[in-house]
């Protein structure tokens, strides 16, 4: 494409100017000459201006209709040319074996007399439709889910703030799900690129049930490479010979050999005497094959312990706090222990902990996060900014059409049923913002039973009391209310639960004063029910209420 330097050297592309098609068309040979499979498409500021992508990728598909082809600007429009290169080359990595595995999926489950359409777990916790899944955004999906089930769980069990850890084979993943609500990324880093997806937050290390064990310069480590599936640990008798956690675990008796997988398997204890013995007893516990056991999973239990400590205490939070959920295949083994070394007072097991991950998959609403970066000055007309959200949640709503979702023999597309969230996240350095909205459709409405409507005034003097003696203006207090008012009548529904005000009130108190958000959280999360509520901001208001001064 034609091109010009800046007086500083930056290059630049000329966006009014016509795409050389010619040029494409003959890319678009080669790459069918050469045997590829998939080409990545990433144009400067395509996120801006879609126009010469969708055409480049309209020309490629003609010219090589097998060819699967990757735009950034529709897998991740947002700025930042190498991490939008980096997500689209991987999703061309992976696209045409997804796809191929999918439709294959699709085409046997109707054939098999499924009514239903497909849904794929994503990585933003939410399903969505095989044609509507883009291949890299399902990575990572399955811990998602995982996060998925455990709110839930924890929510039936009445535990609000959850440290959510799955313990698989490979790797230890931890999640924290603070009043309910578990956090988001909008980028990850996979084998050292930095990729822009939309995903819950997980933080993760290699060490599970098929770590390797080894011994490096007199020391012993753990992982992060795995036996894999196959051969496995040494004890799963499939030809394996490295000393895993796995192998430690049956040595030491937290593992029955003859129970394992109900029974259908039989573990084989005198090959993982023998790995543990010739790989990590002999070179540093002088062969005693119970000690070395026994330092394998006090080393895995304290790396564990440490990323819970990374994922809490290092961003603010109390692991006292909070209760622990334990799933996955090797998660019930090794709680108890790193539980109790990260602090935490209450540990809950899953009754199905190894499928925990699909028991979220079912629970997981219809779910599209849209992203868009936007060159912002502040201060800035809002107007500019609420039209960009706008335009992202008639893109959902859109999207949710597509999915064609039904509920009691209607299609949902749009209100009750579909709740929104937006966040607007600024880089002052770079006097940019960036944008993204994200819609939800519950697959099975939940209903609370309570409807009690919003009562401003009520509410207002709770925020008062929560904000007391706190360096937060009036107008400051003034605007979060305008704001939510507002968007209760941008929402249309003519009632809208307290329920619903009392989430809000405590996202925006969390951004203006973490201390007010714990005053107002405490007393609004304490209580059963919204009567309860109620009577409890009644009895704050008979008290002598001073509004801070900024």
């Amino acid at each position: 494409m034609p091109y010009h330097l800046t007086d500083e050297g930056v290059l630049c592309l000329w966006a009014d100017h016509p795409l050389d098609e010619s040029q494409i068309r003959a890319v678009a040979q080669t790459l069918v000459e050469r045997g590829y499979e998939s080409v990545a498409v990433c144009y400067l500021f395509s996120h801006q201006n879609r126009d010469h992508e969708r055409r480049t990728g309209d020309i490629l598909r003609q010219a090589a209709p097998g060819l699967y082809v990757s735009l950034s600007a529709e897998i991740a429009p947002v700025m930042g040319e190498y991490e939008r290169s980096a997500t689209a080359l991987f999703n061309a990595y992976v696209g045409p074996v997804i796809d191929r595995y999918l439709a294959g999926l699709e085409q046997t489950l109707e054939q098999a007399g499924l009514r239903q359409k497909l849904l794929i777990v994503q990585a933003n916790g939410g399903v969505a439709t095989v044609a509507q899944t883009i291949p890299i955004f399902t990575i990572e999906s399955g811990p998602a889910a995982g996060v998925v089930g455990a709110a839930h769980l924890a929510s039936r069990l009445g535990h609000d703030n959850l440290i959510a850890t799955d313990v698989g084979g490979t790797t230890f993943k931890v999640a924290i799900i603070r009043a309910g609500i578990w956090s988001h990324s909008s980028q990850t880093v996979l084998n050292q690129y930095q990729l822009r997806l939309p995903m819950i937050d997980l933080a993760s290390i290699g060490a599970g049930g098929g770590s390797i064990a080894w011994v490096d310069g007199g020391r012993l480590r753990i992982g992060p490479r795995s036996a894999s599936a196959h051969p496995g640990p040494a004890c799963y008798g499939l030809g394996g010979d490295e000393a895993t956690v796995t192998d430690a675990d049956v040595i030491l008796g937290y593992i029955s050999p003859s129970a394992f997988l109900g029974g259908k398997m039989t573990l084989h204890p005198e090959r993982a005497y023998q790995a543990i013995h010739e790989r990590v007893a002999l070179p540093l516990f002088g062969g005693d094959v119970v000690a070395a056991a026994a330092g394998i999973r006090r080393v895995v239990d304290s790396q564990m312990a440490d990323l819970i400590r990374k994922s809490t205490l290092e961003r603010g939070h109390d692991p006292r706090d909070f209760a622990m959920m334990a799933y996955g295949g090797a998660g019930p083994v090794h709680a108890a222990s790193y539980a109790l070394e990260a602090g935490c007072a209450r540990l809950i097991v899953p009754y199905f902990a190894t499928v925990h991950s699909a028991y979220g998959a079912a629970l997981s609403d219809v779910r599209f996060s849209l992203q868009f970066s936007e060159p912002i000055v502040l201060q800035e007309d809002p107007t500019r900014i609420e039209a960009i959200f706008a335009r992202m949640e008639r893109q959902g709503g859109g999207a949710l059409a597509a999915a064609d979702v039904w509920h009691r023999g209607e299609p949902v597309a749009d209100g009750d049923q579909v709740r929104r969230r937006r966040e607007c996240l600024g880089c002052a350095e770079r006097f940019t913002t960036y944008e993204s909205a994200e819609l939800l459709l519950p697959r099975v409405i939940k209903q609370s039973g309570v409807r009690e409507p919003f009562n401003e005034t009520k509410m207002r003097q709770g925020i008062l009391r929560a904000l007391e003696k706190r360096p937060v203006s009036m107008e400051r207090i003034e605007a979060m209310l305008s704001q939510i008012k507002h968007a209760l009548q941008a929402s249309g529904e003519r009632e809208v639960p307290s329920r619903v005000v009392g989430e809000e009130v405590m996202r925006q108190l969390k951004a203006v004063d973490h201390v007010a958000f714990v005053r107002f959280a405490s007393v609004y999360r304490s209580f059963q029910d919204l009567n309860e509520f109620r009577a409890e901001i009644e009895r704050l208001a008979e008290e002598e209420l001073v509004a801070p001064q900024g």
